[in-house]
């Protein structure tokens, strides 16, 4: 949804403070940003993974419970 401005917002700061907080080994080189930046991807991506599946896993939990009130067993 709003992973654009999120990224257009991370690039402003990283322009500012080549010492960026999140960086380990803080390179103000472009190659070392390129990096960074995909570094931070990456994360995100996990982070959405894992949050499609705790939505399943909700789901499913729901379905369940409601399937054992009827009476049919998973």
């Amino acid at each position: 949804m709003g992973t654009g401005h999120r990224r257009l917002q991370l690039r402003r700061t990283q322009q500012r403070q080549p010492h960026c907080r999140l960086s380990s080994r803080s390179s103000a080189s472009l190659q070392g940003d390129v990096e960074l930046q995909q570094r931070i991807k990456r994360k995100r991506g996990k982070r959405e993974r894992e949050r499609r599946y705790d939505k399943l896993a909700e789901l499913w939990r729901r379905e369940r419970k409601t399937l054992e009130w009827v009476g049919g067993r998973l």
